[in-house]
């Protein structure tokens, strides 16, 4: 039997003040934080035991939809 993994990848408008909140609630670390030179978060990763999610801030959903659209004109 195979089973489905969802990862929910959350788009936050304050990446910092996120990663602290989560970091808090559930009482872990970041496994992943990328954050670029103006502190912008481009990539977070929390797991904890098999499961984890994604946060970023909304600047790279901005990001990627620009990328998509120069790469396929949408």
């Amino acid at each position: 039997m195979s089973s489905l993994w969802l990862v929910p990848d959350l788009n936050v408008t304050d990446a910092e003040k996120a990663v602290a909140y989560y970091s808090r609630v559930f009482e872990i670390k970041p496994a992943v934080l990328l954050d670029m030179p103006d502190r912008h978060f481009i990539h977070c990763e929390f797991r904890f035991g098999r499961t984890r999610f994604l946060l970023c801030e909304v600047i790279r959903s901005q990001l990627r939809r620009s990328m998509l659209n120069a790469m396929f004109g949408t």
